[in-house]
């Protein structure tokens, strides 16, 4: 039996696309889930990265927990990556060379680039930096409030989906976990672009 895709297997094929544009791209030592997955540094600049396989709902725990975890390196810039469950089936020998190509979904929330997007890692590589660029002459932070508006509405509209899909008794005990989720992305969002 070989073993599968983990988010692990990624780091160095998510860090080699990063490094073509510029940042320096390690991972802490240890399996010990207080450290970032992935951190990104380039010009005096961190971005603390969490990567997930799976649903679109770990993408937004993601976030929080770059979020939380990127006080000990001191920064809040924070990018969460989610590769589609499929990556999983593909074959160790195969990944090399699927992976560029491979859509994912990012949450980024930094102080000069702020978005929500599907699209292959070279592309989010290559907007971040250019962003990161333009910010450097500017230090002018960029704010999305749409974006926290989205992320916001998605969240509910996943408390809906489970309160549908609950018996009422469940629902009591689920529904506060989500309303959470939703109270730590907007305080996690406003920490993050506070003046």
């Amino acid at each position: 039996m070989s073993v599968g895709v983990t988010e692990r297997t990624l780091y160095p094929f998510i860090g080699k696309v990063f490094e073509e544009f510029g940042w320096r791209c390690f991972s802490e030592a240890g399996s010990d889930e207080r450290f970032p997955d992935l951190i990104f540094e380039g010009d005096g600049a961190k971005v603390v990265s969490e990567v997930k396989i799976d649903s679109e709902i770990q993408l937004t725990k993601a976030i929080i927990d770059a979020d939380q975890k990127a006080r000990r390196p001191g920064t809040r810039n924070t990018v969460a990556l989610l590769f589609p469950s499929c990556v999983r089936d593909i074959p160790l020998s195969e990944l090399e060379r699927n992976y560029p190509r491979l859509k994912i979904s990012a949450l980024v929330l930094t102080d000069w680039f702020a978005e929500r997007k599907e699209l292959v890692l070279k592309d989010l590589a290559e907007a971040l930096t250019t962003s990161f660029k333009d910010w450097l002459e500017t230090k002018k932070t960029r704010v999305s409030y749409d974006l926290v508006v989205d992320v916001a509405r998605d969240l509910f509209g996943r408390l809906l989906v489970t309160g549908v899909r609950a018996s009422p008794r469940s629902l009591f005990w689920i529904a506060p976990w989500i309303l959470w989720d939703v109270l730590t992305f907007t305080k996690t969002f406003l920490r993050i672009f506070q003046a």
